[in-house]
């Protein structure tokens, strides 16, 4: 595996041979992506959250907030 900078990043890969370098393959069983979002948690309410937190980070930076690297 490359070192961290290495000017492969920046290199055109597809999805296949990015997975093939990070030694990744398909998820067999989907139930491990089960848990992410507590049971008592409102996912409106927690997408309608993250969207202002967004908005309101993006509008304290000014007009150019989003365009900023």
């Amino acid at each position: 595996m490359p070192l961290l900078g290495d000017r492969s990043f920046f290199e055109g890969k597809s999805i296949q041979e990015l997975a093939q370098s990070q030694g990744v393959g398909p998820v067999k069983d989907i139930s491990v992506f089960a848990g992410g979002i507590p049971d008592d948690e409102d996912v409106d309410e927690m997408l309608d959250e993250i969207y202002r937190a967004r908005l309101a980070t993006c509008e304290s930076l000014g007009p150019e907030g989003a365009s900023r690297e």
